[in-house]
């Protein structure tokens, strides 16, 4: 058993590029559909990197239609819905992967079975709020208040957000009960 180096997050991959200036990988298999893998997907690509596939467990695209579009479609990125990576590949790094298809209990189907060459593997299988520090705190979070008089909470630390529009709206309304708690 190994444990290859070139397995990111969509997150830590997203700070390597943005942030360090790094790419992460030359050969890239994404693990999910939803708006940040897609969005991964294209910036890849964009970077120079070539991205493989995009294995989705699911039947279809958990991210937007737009995204599919602008950032796979537009990119001729192949994505295989109802698949898994059943195997991963590598001593030091990441060489590839086996992809099988699922049927609607998630079991394998025998005989689809096929490989691909890749050097990195990025998860995009979805995210939690993160609101460790709340909930170690023992503040339990009851829309945009908690429990605990004068604290407030919004965006990624009270739950995942598709579009921006939405964090926007939310936070609106979470600063008003702040302003109307002060006001009290």
């Amino acid at each position: 058993m190994t444990r290859p180096a070139g397995i990111f997050s969509a997150g830590l991959a997203q700070k390597l590029i943005n942030i360090e200036g790094l790419l992460p990988g030359r050969e890239v298999v994404i693990v999910g559909s939803g708006d940040i893998g897609l969005i991964m997907a294209r910036r890849f690509t964009l970077e120079g990197a070539k991205v493989k596939a995009i294995i989705e467990i699911q039947k279809e695209s958990m991210g937007l239609l737009r995204n599919m579009i602008q950032c796979v479609e537009d990119f001729d990125i192949p994505v295989y819905f109802n698949h898994k990576i059943s195997w991963i590949y590598g001593k030091d790094r990441v060489e590839k992967v086996s992809v099988v298809k699922v049927d609607d209990n998630l079991n394998e189907i025998p005989g689809t079975l096929f490989e691909i060459k890749c050097d990195t593997i990025l998860m995009s299988v979805g995210l939690i709020p993160e609101n460790e520090l709340i909930e170690m705190a023992g503040v339990r979070i009851e829309g945009g208040r908690t429990s605990a008089p004068g604290i407030f909470v919004c965006g990624n630390s009270l739950k995942i957000y598709d579009v921006v529009d939405s964090v926007t709206a939310d936070s609106f309304l979470t600063g008003r009960l702040a302003a109307n708690y002060m006001l009290s």
